[in-house]
């Protein structure tokens, strides 16, 4: 699942995390399905494009072919299994993946000083970057709560009487239309605020409102 955007959501909207994860896994089996579905599609409408196998391979050189790949997902399952069991927290569970990632690329032959360096910097980046955009929206959830703007949108929706089923087209449309001008971290911590009191009122579940 698109973790990062899921933990924005999860800290914005004060829900668990480790059930947004959970929850995320069905959607996302069902975007690979669609990936994998427009692959075979596309090769099939141009089989001339696609290259043609050299030779057949055992289980064997299939799994040797696959150690660099092995041990990631291992890292993976190792985390999400630690928040599942309740051995670790949603962030005693990244530090564990952060640990685990670094004797990886210890083992693999591909950490040094310099990479290291670049690593840290390109973290700091990204989590100064969600940091500010919190911030931001933390102002602004301030700012909307001192005007009343939460309260008068979703009394001016519940007065439209919407289905929920409606009410929830019309909230897709709206995302649809946000995502073309903004990514989705940033639509998640400008829009949660306001929409948070209209779909709690119409009696939905935030975990899957959010998934």
């Amino acid at each position: 699942p698109p973790s990062i955007i899921m933990i924005v959501y999860g800290v914005s909207a004060n829900v668990s995390i480790a059930q947004l994860f959970i929850a995320g896994v069905i959607p996302g089996v069902l975007l690979a399905s669609l990936f994998s579905g427009y692959l075979i599609v596309w090769a099939l409408a141009n089989p001339g494009l696609v290259p043609a196998a050299q030779e057949r391979t055992t289980l064997a050189q299939k799994l040797h072919a696959s150690r660099h790949l092995i041990p990631v997902v291992s890292l993976i399952a190792l985390v999400l299994g630690g928040i599942y069991t309740g051995i670790a927290t949603a962030t005693e569970a990244a530090a564990l993946g952060v640990g685990g990632a670094l004797i990886l690329a210890k083992i693999e032959g591909s950490l040094d000083w310099e990479r290291f360096k670049e690593g840290l910097v390109a973290a700091c980046r990204v989590y100064c970057m969600i940091g500010l955009i919190l911030a931001g929206a933390a102002f602004l959830t301030l700012a909307m709560g001192f005007i009343g703007l939460p309260r008068h949108l979703a009394e001016f929706i519940g007065a439209l009487q919407l289905s929920p089923f409606a009410l929830m087209l019309l909230l897709i449309v709206f995302f649809i239309v946000l995502g073309c001008f903004l990514d989705g971290i940033s639509m998640v911590v400008l829009t949660i605020a306001v929409l948070l009191p209209t779909v709690e009122a119409a009696g939905f579940d935030l975990i899957w409102f959010g998934i």
